[in-house]
C-alpha cells in the first residue's frame, strides 16, 4: 500500500472561511449540490487553532465547534486565524513572492540562515504561502562545513541539526562559522541536459542533482555532500505538525437537497454529425480523415492530405463544407476525380456511402458518424440506451433517442 500523501496546509482568516461558507450556502440554495455533495463539501471546514485544537465551522448555520478529545462542543471563542487544508471553495489571492530579507554584510552565516528560516516560518503562519511552498523553500537553505556535513535549523523549534549517515540528527550547537565552506548557488547549464540552473537540488528539467559551488571543501567532503543532495528537500522538522483531525464533523443539521429538475422536460439536443473519409485503397499517411471546413487533396506538400501517387496532380481536388453537407470539386487535375464512377464537373454534393476516386489511384468512401447526444438541461453526455440524464435526471424521450440513431 502506498503511503498517504499529507494534505497541503495553509493558514486562513475567519473572513476567508466566512466567504467560503457563503459560497457553499448559495450553491445549496441554487440546487447545485446534492445531499452527498454537501456532506463532502463540509469536510473542507475543519481547521486547527494555533494551539492545535481542531475546530469545525457549520457553513450553513455559521456555528463553530471545537473537538475536546472525545466529542464536538459548541464554541464562540475562535481565533482569527486558523490552519487547515488548502481546499476552501473560494479563490484565494495569489501570495506575494516570499524571500528572506537580505543579510547584513557583517552577519555570520549561521545567523543569516536562522533569520531566513524564521522569515519563511512567519510567511507560512501569515497565510502568505502554503506548507508545500514553505517546505520547498526551506529545503534550499543549509550550510556545509569543510568535511561535507550539511547544517540547518528546525522550521518549528529553531534547534540546529546536522546531516550525517543519511539522516538529520540534532546538534548541541550551530556550526563554528570558521569551519564552514563558502557556499555559492550554481550558475550555468545543467551537466546532464544543459538547462540553466540557479539553485542547488534537482534540475528543474531532468532531475539531476545540482551540487552547490563550495570553496574550501576538503577532498573527503564531496561524498557526504553528494549523499545529502540525493535526499534534497528532506527537512529535520516539517513546517507544521501532522494533520490528524478527528473523523467526520459534528452531527449538524443538513437541509434536504436534491438537484433541480425542470418541470417541463426539455428535449435532448441533437448531436452534431461528423463526416469522415475512409481510405479503401493503399493511401500513404491516410486511414480515416475527419472533415472540417475544407480538405485539400494533392501531391504538393502544402495540401491538407498529401497523396504521394504518380497520377495525382499537385493540387487535385477540394472537399468543402456546405449548408447541407459537403461537396467535392476537381481543381483542373490531369487525371480527374470521380464520385461513384462519374467524373466530377464543377461541384458535386456528397452523400454517405459515396465512393471517391482521385486519379483512379486513391479511393475513399464517405461516411457520417453521429455525435454523442447531450442533455439540453445541463449539457452532460448521454450514452445510447440511457433513459435519464446521469447528471441532472432529465428524461430522454424515445423520440429523441430515435432521432439520435437516424
Amino acid at each position: 500500500m502506498e503511503p498517504e500523501i499529507p494534505p497541503i496546509l495553509r493558514w486562513v482568516s475567519k473572513q476567508t472561511i466566512a466567504a467560503a461558507a457563503a459560497d457553499v450556502v448559495s450553491q445549496a440554495q441554487a440546487g447545485l449540490l446534492s445531499q452527498l455533495d454537501l456532506a463532502r463539501q463540509m469536510l473542507d471546514f475543519v481547521f486547527r487553532t494555533p494551539g492545535g485544537v481542531y475546530c469545525f465551522c457549520d457553513a450553513l448555520q455559521g456555528q463553530w465547534y471545537r473537538f475536546d478529545g472525545t466529542d464536538w462542543q459548541p464554541e464562540t471563542r475562535i481565533p482569527e486565524r486558523l490552519e487547515g487544508p488548502d481546499a476552501l471553495p473560494v479563490r484565494l489571492p495569489l501570495p506575494p513572492d516570499v524571500e528572506p530579507p537580505p543579510p547584513s554584510p557583517t552577519a555570520s552565516p549561521t545567523a543569516v540562515l536562522a533569520e531566513a528560516i524564521r522569515a519563511l516560518r512567519t510567511a507560512y503562519t501569515a497565510g502568505q504561502i502554503d506548507s508545500l511552498t514553505a517546505e520547498a523553500l526551506l529545503g534550499q537553505r543549509f550550510l556545509v562545513d569543510r568535511q561535507g556535513t550539511a547544517w540547518t535549523a528546525g522550521a518549528q523549534s529553531g534547534r540546529w541539526y546536522a546531516f550525517s549517515q543519511g539522516q538529520w540528527g540534532q546538534a548541541a550547537a550551530p556550526p563554528d562559522p570558521g569551519t564552514l565552506a563558502r557556499l555559492r548557488p550554481p550558475s550555468g547549464p545543467c551537466p546532464s541536459c544543459g538547462h540553466p540552473v540557479e539553485a542547488v537540488g534537482p534540475c528543474p528539467q531532468c532531475g539531476t542533482a545540482i551540487p552547490p559551488v563550495l570553496e574550501g571543501l576538503s577532498d573527503e567532503g564531496y561524498g557526504p555532500v553528494l549523499a545529502f543532495l540525493e535526499q534534497a528537500g528532506t527537512l529535520p522538522e516539517a513546517v507544521t505538525a501532522p494533520w490528524m483531525p478527528p473523523p467526520g464533523y459534528p452531527n449538524v443539521q443538513l437541509p434536504v437537497l436534491s438537484r433541480r429538475v425542470p418541470l417541463v422536460v426539455p428535449t435532448a439536443t441533437a448531436p452534431e454529425p461528423r463526416w469522415l473519409l475512409h481510405a479503401v485503397s493503399d493511401v500513404p499517411d491516410a486511414q480515416t480523415i475527419v472533415l472540417g471546413e475544407t480538405l485539400r487533396l494533392g501531391r504538393a506538400t502544402d495540401n491538407d492530405l498529401v497523396l504521394r501517387l504518380s497520377g495525382v496532380s499537385r493540387y487535385h481536388a477540394v472537399i468543402s463544407r456546405q449548408a447541407d453537407g459537403y461537396a467535392i470539386a476537381d481543381q483542373g487535375s490531369a487525371n480527374g476525380t470521380t464520385v461513384n464512377g462519374q467524373r466530377v464537373e464543377g461541384e458535386v454534393l456528397l452523400q454517405p456511402g459515396d465512393k471517391i476516386a482521385i486519379a483512379n489511384e486513391a479511393q475513399f468512401v464517405v461516411a457520417v458518424e453521429q455525435g454523442q447526444t447531450r442533455c439540453s438541461a445541463c449539457g452532460a453526455e448521454v450514452r445510447p440506451g440511457v433513459k435519464f440524464c446521469p447528471q441532472c435526471g432529465t428524461a430522454i424521450r424515445e423520440t429523441e433517442k430515435a432521432s439520435r440513431s437516424r
